[in-house]
Formats: structure tokens, C-alpha cells, sequence
């Protein structure tokens, strides 16, 4: 096949795979500018019956037609041609660069991929499968192959896309019995990840959740479910699968997973959609009645004073930390003795620690915002108007040599939401998919939690990412006021995240929303 060029337009360079359906190619689009690349399958019954044929046909227009509906979702590949040539099926995507979830799931065999997933990166990987699954759901269409292999975390973006719809690989499959009757020889999908319906040829739309519930186990568990590895336990009087004793997972999440995994198809989630809420409550724990922020601070008189502490408990805690560290290190008679000298001189250690971190401010006030944030004089101001982002002013720390390019900084964003309000649990939701989106492999480390921002009530959530060759770990916290939101995000690189982090605090701590 390679170097043939299909209905004079699709030149096949490269093969891709090969299963039991046929095989998928790499190809170029020559009736287009600069021959962008196309995904090829071509696929032959494994019958010259003229019945079996007419009856591929059949399905195999069927399918490109219902193909072609569901590539109108950016996460599932757009058909660009579909026909047929010497009695096999070709169907033409839409080539999607990346790297399937085997990659990132764990396999519990030699050379496997990474380690088991945390809840958190669970949590996101069911989020982003069941939202498109959903969309292909409400299409009334059954996938009946969901794999890790048929997931594809895609390059351009970290988005995940769906692909190899099952049904198609009934042509590959059709046969004629002695009755002249054409039927399919085989039942659609990979064991494992099939339920026992779907084996039995009466696939339903909780088939296709069960086969998500199974990746989010092996992804929490690195267990292989395919039977051949030796699969996933099971109970041997229910025939449910037992894996939470070799995972670290909450029983929030586990219940879920579970109700997604059960073995009668009549008690999963029916559809992709209700099993997206379940999941979705599980990262959107907002409380419906915030507790009502403390009184704002007075305002200083002056463009510059000195920091002061943000919290009376800062110093207590303080004190605790050695304590216990002394105390673990076996050192106790020498570690009262420093916890008895921090106490009598804990003003002065207080006075040096302010010196060194340099904690004198200034005031910047952006008064057609209505927002007012203190920020050390060693660090930079630099202000800008993006529409996109919606910054309104970055501060970033001092650059520390040619050595150490990358700027810790607290950057401040307001989005106008007066053309499509929403309530802050809206702007929440949308923040965190923003997060899963734009950082791969986001590793949200603080679960969200309710953080007072500028005297209003909002959320915070820390998350660790990797921007270009840098480690970075992100503090982002939002409120919602007056249609509008306000995100104030502190990123360093990971290593120095605690170093920057008390002067990041008190700035967030002197931030106002007039």
C-alpha cells in the first residue's frame, strides 16, 4: 500500500496499525495546499459473498453518515472521505498528532507506562473521556470500544480525542450462516474493558461508561485488565471487581468508580452525562453558603511602609513547626532549649526575617478597575491589557542572573462577565477546566477550598505543571464580584515555590476590590 494513491488524491506513506477491522495509514491530502496529512483505514470483509458485500455497503455508509455527525465535536476526528475501490472500504480522518493513554496509564507490566495516576489526575482523565463520551451519547450512538488505546491526548493542546468507533469493524467481521442469513462472527470491543452485555452482543450506553470505570482503575491501580495479564479481581459471589485495596483513592472517588463498574448494566450511570455530574462533584465541592469574609484592613496612608505579619498564628505555628521537628529529631532537651530562645526573642527573629525578605511595599492602585495591591519595591511593575487574559498588572521578582532566567511572579487578571454573567461555582468550573486544558498532565496538589480575596469570598487551588523546560508550581485563587472576576496567580519555579511564597502571601493578603 505505501506509495498508492487512493482515488487519485490520498497518497499512503506511512502505516499507522493493523487489527482485526483492517489497517490504518498515514497519508497526504494532494488535492489540498501543501498535502496536509490524513488518517486512511481501509477496511475489507473477509467474505466475496455479494451478500456480504451489499450488506457491508450498507453499514458502511451508515456509519460514515453517522461519523460525519459526530466529527462536528472538536474532540472526536472530522471525516473527510469515505468510498470504496476493488471491494474494501476506505474512510478518511481527520490525522490527529499525539500519543494514546497507554502511555500515561499505568500497565502493571515490564516497560509499562508511568506510575498509577493520583485522585486528582483520575479525577480530570474521567472528566475529559466522559465529556466527549457524553456528546456521542446524546448523538444516540454507542462507541463500544472505549481503550486506552482508542483515547488520544492530543499535541496541540492536551485535549482528549476520540477515536476507532466500533461499529465499523462489524464489515470486517460479516459473515453468511447456512441459511443465507448475513450476521456479524464477532462481538464488538477488547476484553477487559467489555461488559458482560456487550460480550453477549447487547451493547447499552452503560456499556461504554463500564469501559471508562475500568480505565480510571487501572489508571488509580497500574493492574492490566485484560484477562490474558490477568486482569482485574473479582468478587466471587457478586462478580463485582475488587481493586480499592491496591489503590490510594477517597472513598468519594472509589463510590463513583464503582457505581460505573457494577456488574448489572441496570445499576451503572445509564449514560456518559450522568456519570460526568457524579465525577464533576467530586472537584466541585463549592459551599452553597461561603462563610462571610473577615472586615477589610484599613488602608495605609502612605505609598510605602513596611510588611506586616498577615496572620497572629503565623508565629505560633511557626514555633509548633520546630518544635515537632526538633522534638522527630530525637533532640528534645536541646530542641526546648531553641524553642524556649525563639520565644523570648521572637520579635527580633520576626525583624530579621522581614529584612531579609526585604518586605517593604509599595501601593499599586488601578482606580478604573477599582483595585488597589501592595508589592515589595525590589520587585517590578509591569502593566498590560490583554484581552485574551485579561491581566491588568504582573509583578515579578528580582532577576537573580543570567543563570536563573525564569522571574517568580503574582500576576492579577480581571475578566468582564457582564455579557454572560455567571455565579462564582460557574466561573469555578470553568477555571479548573481551563487548568486541565492548558498545563498537561496538571498535578492539582491543594484541592480547592475557600480563600478570601479582596474582602470577597472565592476559591483557591495549587497545581504543579511543566511550562517548556521549567517545573512550575501555580497558587491561583478567583473571586466573583460585580460581573466580574478577579484571579490573582503566583507562579515559581517548583523548587523555589516556598522560598517566594511568604512574600506572594502578604500581597494577595493587601489586595482590595473597591
Amino acid at each position: 500500500m505505501l506509495g498508492t494513491k487512493l482515488r487519485g488524491r490520498y497518497r499512503i506513506i506511512k502505516e499507522l496499525s493493523s487489527g482485526g477491522f483492517g489497517q490504518t495509514y498515514l497519508a497526504e491530502d494532494w488535492d489540498l495546499p501543501g498535502h496536509p496529512q490524513c488518517a486512511v483505514k481501509r477496511l475489507q470483509p473477509q467474505s466475496s459473498d455479494p451478500f456480504v458485500l451489499q450488506t457491508a455497503k450498507r453499514l458502511f455508509d451508515q456509519e460514515a453518515e453517522i461519523l460525519h455527525r459526530l466529527g462536528t465535536h472538536e474532540q472526536i476526528p472530522r471525516l473527510m472521505a469515505h468510498f470504496e475501490e476493488n471491494q474494501q472500504f476506505y474512510l478518511v480522518e481527520e490525522f490527529i498528532p499525539g500519543n494514546d493513554l497507554s502511555r500515561e496509564i499505568a500497565t502493571g507490566g515490564k516497560g509499562g507506562a508511568a506510575a498509577p495516576l493520583r485522585e486528582a489526575e483520575t479525577i480530570a482523565l474521567l472528566r475529559d473521556i466522559l465529556e466527549v463520551l457524553a456528546f456521542v451519547h446524546r448523538q444516540g450512538v454507542i462507541h463500544r470500544d472505549i481503550k486506552p488505546a482508542n483515547l488520544i491526548r492530543r499535541q496541540s493542546d492536551g485535549k482528549i480525542v476520540l477515536i476507532d468507533f466500533g461499529a465499523v469493524k462489524e464489515i470486517r467481521n460479516l459473515s453468511v450462516t447456512s441459511e443465507g442469513e448475513v450476521t456479524s462472527t464477532v462481538a464488538i470491543g477488547t476484553r477487559g474493558y467489555m461488559p458482560d452485555e456487550q460480550a453477549n452482543g447487547k451493547p447499552r450506553f452503560s456499556s461504554d461508561v463500564y469501559a471508562v470505570g475500568v480505565i480510571a482503575i487501572q489508571a488509580l491501580t497500574g493492574v492490566n485488565p485484560d484477562p490474558k495479564s490477568g486482569g482485574l479481581a473479582e468478587e466471587p459471589a457478586t462478580g463485582e471487581i475488587v481493586w480499592r485495596n491496591r489503590a490510594q483513592v477517597s472513598d468519594a472517588l472509589a463510590d463513583v468508580i464503582d457505581q460505573m463498574v457494577r456488574k448489572d448494566c441496570r445499576q451503572r450511570y445509564p449514560t456518559a452525562a450522568e456519570a460526568l455530574e457524579a465525577v464533576e462533584g467530586l472537584s466541585r465541592r463549592v459551599p452553597v453558603n461561603p462563610p462571610a469574609p473577615p472586615p477589610a484592613p484599613p488602608a495605609p496612608q502612605s505609598g510605602s511602609e513596611p510588611f506586616t505579619s498577615p496572620s497572629p498564628m503565623k508565629n505560633w505555628k511557626l514555633n509548633r513547626q520546630i518544635t515537632i521537628l526538633l522534638i522527630s529529631l530525637g533532640l528534645s532537651g536541646i530542641g526546648g532549649f531553641l524553642v524556649l530562645l525563639i520565644q523570648l526573642f521572637q520579635p527580633q527573629i520576626q525583624e530579621w526575617l522581614d529584612s531579609v525578605l526585604d518586605l517593604s511595599r509599595l501601593t499599586y492602585a488601578a482606580p478604573n478597575s477599582g483595585i488597589k495591591i501592595k508589592y515589595p519595591k525590589t520587585w517590578t511593575k509591569e502593566e498590560t491589557t490583554n484581552p485574551i487574559t485579561g491581566t491588568v498588572v504582573r509583578f515579578s521578582s528580582p532577576k537573580q542572573g543570567d543563570r536563573d532566567p525564569f522571574q517568580e511572579n503574582l500576576s492579577v487578571e480581571i475578566h468582564d462577565l457582564s455579557a454572560e454573567p455567571v455565579t462564582d461555582q460557574q466561573f469555578t468550573k470553568e477555571a479548573l477546566k481551563q487548568i486541565y486544558q492548558f498545563v498537561p498532565n496538571a498535578n492539582i496538589i491543594i484541592e480547592l477550598k475557600d480563600q478570601n480575596i479582596g474582602n470577597s469570598s472565592g476559591y483557591q487551588v495549587v497545581y504543579t505543571g511543566r511550562d517548556g523546560k521549567q517545573n512550575l508550581k501555580r497558587m491561583q485563587m478567583w473571586a466573583v464580584r460585580n460581573n466580574k472576576a478577579y484571579v490573582l496567580t503566583y507562579e515559581a519555579e517548583e523548587q523555589k515555590y516556598l522560598q517566594f511564597l511568604p512574600v506572594a502571601q502578604k500581597m494577595i493578603d493587601s489586595f482590595e476590590i473597591k
